[in-house]
């Protein structure tokens, strides 16, 4: 309908992102529920399904992600603090001994 009603497309965007939210909810959910049963093999890919319909920059994702965390899938948490990425002041390595050689 794009291009016949924009106001239908956009109606029709609008209830396909609702429902994908509300299918990520129940797949989250059920999730947890398979980590409560200590079956983290049917929980992960639950979990990995989760961050790539929500992206892990979402609430949803986040929490998906942490929960792979929790299970060991992944090594490196999410978002990492702003510090971890950027590397050495340069300052800092002139008071190493040995650094400028």
């Amino acid at each position: 309908f794009s291009g016949i009603d924009n106001r239908l497309a956009d109606d029709q965007r609008t209830k396909a992102l609702d429902t994908a939210q509300m299918r990520d909810q129940a797949t989250y959910q059920l999730a947890l529920v398979h980590r409560a049963q200590n079956q983290p093999e049917l929980a992960v890919p639950l979990l990995v399904q989760i961050i790539s319909s929500q992206q892990p920059t979402r609430d949803l994702g986040k929490k998906a992600y942490q929960q792979l965390l929790e299970l060991g899938f992944v090594d490196i948490p999410y978002p990492r603090s702003s510090g971890e990425d950027q590397p050495p002041n340069s300052s800092q390595s002139r008071d190493i001994p040995g650094a400028d050689l």
